[in-house]
């Protein structure tokens, strides 16, 4: 401000506008601060939770202090613009699932950056998840497999990626056992909440023709399917089996207790720690992409069809 004309500082931002750069105020990082930002989705949601604190416990281990954001309360680059002005951040871990491409491109040129559990396709980031399409294969498959033929499907924000692959994945192992694919069995709830989820399948479990077993893209889902069945009378698991997914405390807690499918929740958190760490203390690092295993725990809310 001491050195150029007001007259020439407009001009740039003109030719910058012009060009289709933006304006960019962000801090450079302080490797030396010791301080990991960690950016979620929601903390209602135990998965979040429970990555959140896999990721604070690493970081407290490898003698880095974190701080937590919910996304919800940074929604512009002027927001995470403020909140960089006063605090000194390391490096930063996104565990949310919708993020503008753009704004992560932008972080990634001043900020070590590592994404957690969702990621953007074809993006050069480091990330650790799973493979959703796969894990919601396996998850249907095994209610196809148990004699199921009325599948229906309870999934999260349409634009989030694993919500997309969690539905091709539910879809193609419909489709390969010659299964009809019933979209009005298909739920999309646009949060993790408990009591719209209960409201919406309690709806279609009250259809005229109802399904025989529900796959829920997370143990929220889940629970609220088995509440809503009990509610109305429907017995579970004898007349419609319950799939979960993620396998947090809750899925063991309910009556009857959660199948579900687990997500190694403490290695994600452990290992996006760890990659982000190895990024802040060497600049050069390059870029890695960690996909884990799951696994179907199988518990009381399903049974064999036949078995009443």
């Amino acid at each position: 401000p001491a050195t150029v004309r007001e007259s020439t500082k407009k001009k740039v931002i003109k030719a910058m506008n012009e060009l289709g750069f933006s304006q960019n105020t962000l801090k450079l990082p302080d490797a030396q601060s010791g301080i990991i930002l960690i950016i979620v989705e929601a903390l209602s949601n135990p998965f979040d939770m429970e990555i959140a604190t896999s990721i604070i416990d690493t970081a407290s281990t490898l003698g880095y202090n974190s701080i937590i954001v919910v996304k919800n309360n940074y929604t512009t680059h002027e927001s995470y613009e403020n909140l960089f002005k006063n605090v000194s951040i390391a490096g930063i871990i996104l565990h949310t699932g919708i993020v503008d491409p753009n704004f992560v491109k932008d972080l990634q040129l001043h900020y070590p950056v590592v994404m957690c559990s969702d990621y953007i396709e074809n993006m050069d980031i480091s990330y650790v998840s799973i493979n959703d399409m796969v894990a919601a294969k396996v998850a249907t498959n095994y209610l196809i497999s148990t004699g199921h033929t009325k599948i229906a499907l309870v999934n999260c924000n349409p634009s989030f990626r694993y919500s997309k692959h969690r539905e091709k994945g539910y879809k193609q192992a419909l489709s390969e056992a010659g299964l009809d694919i019933n979209e009005n069995w298909i739920i999309q709830l646009s949060s993790s909440n408990y009591f719209p989820a209960l409201s919406y399948i309690r709806q279609m479990l009250e259809l005229p023709e109802r399904p025989d077993a529900i796959f829920a893209c997370s143990d929220i889902y889940g629970m609220a399917a088995i509440n809503a069945a009990q509610q109305l009378g429907i017995k579970v698991p004898e007349e419609l089996s319950v799939v979960g997914f993620d396998n947090t405390s809750m899925s063991s807690m309910t009556n009857p207790s959660l199948t579900t499918v687990a997500q190694p929740m403490a290695q994600i958190g452990a290992q996006a720690c760890e990659l982000l760490i190895e990024k802040i203390r060497a600049k050069n690092a390059s870029n890695q992409q960690i996909i884990l295993d799951t696994e179907l725990v199988i518990r009381n809310s399903t049974c064999p069809k036949n078995i009443k």
